[in-house]
């Protein structure tokens, strides 16, 4: 069957379900490799879920806390609680610094609560003084010591039985490890956002980079400088129904779809110039919006990239803060062809729905799934991300194939989900105004991906063939704070790039043990060993080591890293 049949007819439905009428036409790279042409570092993620505002859209009621004992390496805004007091201190009333990353905006609207990133932050403002310019900064940062050790099978008289150095890993590179990524072991990254403005406008200009050059080296294409600058103009129209408008215009991103526990989207982060309108409505119980977009990634002809067009729409209804679903479509294209270059025009398209439900102590509960169609990929500018895959090109090099995929022409079809649980939410349910496990908390977590492929590169040879291949990756994490400010938990992970090729998967162990503060910001240190079980074909990307196929089985990780 080919691949395109069996992936088109759910595209076709959801994209009518949306309206889309068809269109008029991050991660430093492994040691030694090549970085990419447009290689940049992961998209951090926000923490564990928390009271937070969707993307884009103000944030829900604070709720009971969802804890994670290892809170993920994203960018989160501050904690929810109250502002400091003079001194440094809690304001009255304040609780200890709870056992979760959290971050939340003042309630507005039905929306059920999530992390915010923190470019989704307006800058404080003087709710006495509404027009008053004001300055915020918000970012994120990370920053790792990672090593792996390895007894030498041959040593002199006055060497070490062991090398010591950076970890050769297979699931650590945001965009060459395509699906098998994990956060576990991510190398170092930082997002800052500038702002100025008020209460209903905002200028921001975005810093981005990794690889920090004072303990490395400089290398130019990990750091991507001024990479963002937009404005975001906020409105309430004062009618008989709660309205907000959000116009946002400049070059900026925005993030759909997003899966914590792997750091990765299942409808896409774009990257563009452009602009964006969403609506909210408030019906009683119920908030309604809608969302429409359209931007462009500019060309990179010496890399036979087109200048690439893309539209956004989106449509979402969340009920008294429990439940929401949402309806995604991306479309991006190129009609770019240049003389004495192989451009040709190419498009890619996806169409999803996701649901988001917080049933309070019966924990949270992410589920999404999504479509993604593509026909001569390869030629796009990377304005999508999508499963650790930047652009049509990441898409074909990762899924599609890049032998026989007519220049990455084919499908994916994706799931994500993930469930969150906590002790303390239930206990603190049961027991009102009782400290059952002491300000802390035992979590929960199972979280997972599958992804079809259906591509036009189909061949007898599996290590080939790409056609209604499988891919699957799924994990849990157990955690417990023992206080406020001290935690311990396990994570499992288990990826399987081919289900149909067991030799090809892999595991990974990993515990961890953390000090964190929510004083003034989300601040997190913490020590962690992961060991790799490999089946006996896991090896390094071809040219990710000189001479080296086996990767690390372990490796040690110290990291620091605050969301603000």
């Amino acid at each position: 069957m080919a691949p395109r049949q069996s992936l088109f007819p759910l595209a076709t439905v959801l994209a009518a379900v949306l309206g889309a009428a068809p269109a008029a036409a991050q991660s430093p790279a492994a040691d030694e490799e090549t970085p990419a042409a447009d290689d940049r570092a992961p998209a951090p993620a926000a923490p564990p879920e928390q009271p937070a505002a969707p993307s884009d859209q103000p944030a829900a009621k604070q709720a009971a806390p969802v804890a994670s004992a290892t809170p993920p390496a994203p960018a989160a805004a501050k904690p929810a609680a109250p502002a400091p007091a003079p001194g440094g201190k809690p304001a009255a009333g304040a609780p200890a610094a709870p056992p979760v990353w959290v971050a939340h905006t003042p309630a507005v609207g039905a929306w059920v609560e999530r992390p915010i990133f923190p470019e989704e932050r307006p800058p404080p403002y003087d709710a006495g003084n509404a027009d008053a310019l004001r300055l915020g900064l918000h970012g994120y940062f990370r920053a790792p010591l990672r090593m792996s050790w390895k007894p030498r099978e041959e040593t002199k008289e006055d060497e070490s039985g062991f090398d010591l150095r950076t970890p050769w890993l297979v699931d650590d590179d945001y965009l060459r490890s395509g699906f098998v990524y994990t956060p576990v072991n991510e190398p170092d990254y930082t997002e800052l956002y500038f702002q100025a403005g008020n209460q209903y406008l905002t200028g921001t200009v975005a810093l981005m980079g990794s690889l920090y050059s004072d303990p490395a080296r400089p290398i130019i294409d990990r750091q991507l400088g001024i990479a963002q600058g937009y404005l975001t103009l906020r409105y309430e129209p004062g009618l008989p129904v709660k309205t907000r408008i959000q116009v946002k215009g400049g070059a900026f991103s925005d993030r759909f779809g997003w899966l914590e526990k792997y750091d990765t989207y299942i409808f896409g982060r774009t990257h563009q110039m452009g602009e964006q309108v969403r609506l909210e409505v408030d019906a009683g119980d119920f908030t309604f919006s809608a969302l429409e977009g359209f931007g462009v990634h500019l060309e990179a002809i010496e890399s036979n990239q087109g200048l690439s067009l893309l539209t956004t729409f989106g449509l979402a209804a969340a009920y008294g803060r429990y439940v929401e679903l949402g309806l995604y479509h991306l479309h991006t294209w190129s009609q770019d062809k240049r003389q004495l270059k192989e451009l040709t025009d190419a498009s890619m398209r996806v169409v999803g729905a996701d649901l988001r439900a917080d049933g309070r102590f019966l924990g949270r509960l992410y589920l999404a799934t999504s479509v993604l169609t593509a026909d001569a990929a390869t030629f796009l500018a990377p304005s999508i991300e999508v499963m650790h895959a930047l652009g049509g090109r990441g898409i074909t090099e990762n899924y599609l194939g890049t032998e026989k995929s007519k220049n990455g022409t084919g499908g994916l079809w994706n799931i994500g989900f993930q469930y969150d649980y906590s002790v303390a939410t239930l206990l603190g349910a049961l027991l009102p105004g009782q400290k059952p496990l002491g300000g802390g908390d035992i979590t929960l977590g199972f979280f997972g991906a599958y992804a079809y492929v259906g591509s036009e590169q189909s061949d007898p040879d599996p290590l080939v063939n790409r056609d209604e291949r499988k891919y699957f990756k799924h994990g849990f994490e157990l955690g417990w704070w023992a206080l406020p400010w001290l935690g311990t938990s396990l994570r499992y992970d288990r990826l399987v790039p081919d289900t149909e090729d067991e030799p090809s998967s892999f595991r990974i162990l990993s515990p961890r043990l953390g000090l964190r503060t929510h004083w003034y910001a989300d601040a997190l240190i913490f020590v962690q060993w992961s060991h790799y079980f490999y089946g006996e074909r896991v090896a390094l990307r071809p040219g990710q080591v000189a001479l080296e196929t086996e990767p690390d089985k372990n490796v040690l990780k110290i990291q620091a890293q605050l969301a603000f």
